[in-house]
């Protein structure tokens, strides 16, 4: 359904999961696992009209670490980038699905015992991924094909994502909001 008038332009791609899929440039992208059971990463052609029918793009290949997937994907420069409950981050090609890389990020790993802890989605900050779990701990990486972390942080308890408002991030904990930069 588009926002501009609300009509449909696709219906029947398959199950969502738990986080919302992402579309840009007319391109639809599926990251998330479905309800109890794990789909692959798939992308579709959005068409111009809901007489039409979307084109699949790529998909139905390898799926990403087996959990769930409450933060929603992140594209930037060609690369998506998701991250799941448990701190595993997938960043995979757009154009074609192809897994770039996967990182298990030991910092955002809670110690509770099978805690669900990351729902903040990715965001990015000029150059940067802003990585973040409910402890408020933050990983910085820098965009690209490699893993490069640059900066940890930690806040408080959250599951919000950060906002960026010029050169302010904005983020709403468990307790508090708060504004951050110049």
């Amino acid at each position: 359904v588009t926002v501009r008038d609300g009509k449909e332009v696709a219906n029947g791609l398959g199950d969502l999961g738990f986080n919302s899929p992402l579309v840009q440039d007319g391109v639809l992208y599926y990251i998330g696992g479905a309800w109890n059971h794990v789909k692959p990463p798939r992308a579709y052609k959005l068409p111009a009209t809901a007489a039409d029918k979307p084109e699949k793009l790529w998909g139905g290949g390898e799926t990403l670490v087996e959990e769930r997937d409450y933060a929603c994907p992140l594209l930037h420069d060609g690369l998506i980038y998701v991250i799941n409950t448990q701190g595993n981050l997938s960043v995979l090609d757009a154009k074609t699905g192809t897994k770039i890389y996967e990182k298990k990020v030991d910092y955002l790993k809670s110690g509770k015992a099978g805690a669900q802890d990351i729902y903040s989605s990715p965001v990015l900050a000029g150059k940067y991924v802003l990585l973040t779990n409910e402890d408020g701990k933050t990983v910085v990486l820098e965009a690209g094909r490699e893993y490069k972390e640059v900066a940890r942080n930690t806040l408080e308890s959250l599951r919000s994502t950060p906002i960026f408002v010029g050169n302010r991030m904005y983020v709403r904990t468990l307790y508090s909001l708060y504004c951050i930069g110049k």
